[in-house]
């Protein structure tokens, strides 16, 4: 018999003054460590702790019964605790240390009209039961008593184990985007992607901390991540990139989840705050222990940096020329068109891309693909095989929350399409073109930005 059958037996025993024991266990479906969807019973919703936790790996709650100490938190393992690496643990007076759980071993159960969340250690299992209690706003946890040897139950009071109705999500659309379901927008942080200059938050001379939020960093330490801890010469990956999940607490603080390589810790977390005024770089700080984060950019605020147009957002006057029907912004890129000395970019994984803003390119090449057309991919890998991947003639976009305007172009060879977000720079001498490359992996959609004083509306 498994260790939550085991508890399961228990808990009937403890709560033995219950009308009836029913046939069929409601459902609390796992949403992450912390948080579950209740359903099948009179007050469904979500029961989401995370805010008992606001990051930190440590314990959040310590309760002594005589010579015991026990140590709980619901969302993260500890770090530099004597608990290292486990959810819930005891410790005596003789230097004795106990894993009562595994964070990444919780199983949710609602029985006898109680929900309970279920850990199972090295030796040893526990229980909580999560006691909805509006007026614990802080928590309250309680040593309940060992029915068995190596067995444990706990209660914790607390109203954030409270269903919550309607809860809003943000339904990933791909690694580092997602729309929220209330229907206020996308976040989308595919313009913040850079692989081979992430954002960093420099805490000493020696010590920084990166970030790229939409794919792994092209550095070999930290390969397959897309956050990393720097100390001095060494690299240490503590966030892996395909592991991204979002999550929206009940407090409405929408953040990214990444698992963590370092068994110390269990998951990094990036809170994603809406700044408008972050709009060409968004600002990266550590918070707390150094593995939550805050993210601060306009392409964390819903439709920030999801250029998508829409009919009547921007009157185009020509394929390079917009004014924004909202507030009168206008975008010219005539004085940059040149069909004879396109601007060039080359991705991470070695693509060059030549592009032409206003009436397409004029290149050389073997197959004349690239004759007329908005942009022109150069694959190295392939004898130098050319690919159009837009005609001339784009839907011009414009975002209000960012001012900035996106040019979108179709009709690519094999389907293939790409957007051009248009970068302000009033201090730029010469326009210059980055390539993200293909956006997501798989799809032939290739995002581009320009950066120059030309982007700028006016």
């Amino acid at each position: 018999m498994g260790f939550v059958s085991v508890l399961i037996l228990l808990i009937i025993t403890v709560h033995s003054d219950a009308k009836s024991i029913e046939k069929e266990f409601a459902v609390c479906a796992e949403i992450d460590r912390c948080s579950c969807n209740l359903t099948g019973v009179e007050q469904p919703g979500v029961i989401d702790l995370h805010s008992l936790v606001n990051g930190k790996h440590e314990p959040t709650f310590v309760t002594q019964v005589g010579h015991h100490n026990y140590f709980y938190n619901p969302c993260l393992t500890f770090s530099s605790h004597v608990c290292a690496n486990s959810a819930l643990c005891q410790t005596a007076d003789r230097n004795e240390i106990y894993n009562l759980g595994d964070l990444d071993s919780v199983k949710f159960l609602y029985n006898n009209n109680s929900l309970f969340a279920f850990y199972h250690g090295d030796d040893r299992s526990s229980s909580v039961q999560l006691i909805c209690d509006e007026s614990e706003m802080e928590g309250r946890f309680e040593f309940v008593g060992m029915p068995v040897a190596k067995t444990y139950h706990f209660k914790l009071y607390t109203q954030s184990a409270c269903p919550r109705k309607s809860k809003v999500e943000c339904k990933a659309k791909d690694l580092c985007s997602c729309e929220m379901s209330d229907g206020t927008g996308t976040i989308d942080l595919n313009f913040l992607n850079n692989p081979t200059n992430p954002v960093r938050d420099v805490v000493s001379p020696a010590h920084s901390f990166l970030y790229n939020p939409c794919a792994y960093m092209l550095k070999p330490d930290c390969k397959y991540s897309s956050l990393c801890e720097e100390q001095g010469d060494l690299l240490l990956p503590i966030g892996l990139t395909v592991s991204a999940r979002f999550v929206l607490t009940n407090s409405s603080q929408l953040s990214l989840l990444y698992d963590n390589v370092d068994l110390n810790y269990s998951v990094s977390i990036v809170n994603l705050i809406c700044d408008p005024n972050q709009r060409n770089e968004p600002y990266f700080r550590a918070v707390g222990d150094g593995h939550t984060f805050n993210l601060y950019s306009v392409c964390a605020c819903p439709n920030g940096c999801y250029g998508v147009p829409s009919n009547g957002s921007c009157d185009q006057t020509d394929s390079c020329t917009c004014k924004s029907t909202s507030d009168g912004a206008v975008i010219n890129l005539h004085d940059l068109d040149n069909p004879y000395a396109a601007l060039t970019a080359i991705d991470n994984e070695g693509y060059t891309y030549y592009y032409n803003p206003c009436s397409g390119i004029k290149l050389q090449n073997p197959t004349g693909k690239c004759n007329g057309v908005a942009a022109c991919q150069k694959d190295p890998f392939h004898n130098n095989t050319w690919y159009n991947i837009g005609d001339n003639g784009p839907k011009i976009g414009y975002n209000v929350v960012s001012k900035s305007f996106t040019f979108y172009y179709t009709g690519g060879e094999g389907g293939r399409f790409f957007e051009v977000r248009m970068i302000c720079d009033h201090d730029s001498k010469a326009p210059v073109l980055a390539a993200d490359g293909v956006i997501p992996i798989g799809v032939l959609r290739y995002r581009l930005k320009l950066i120059s004083k030309y982007a700028c509306s006016v």
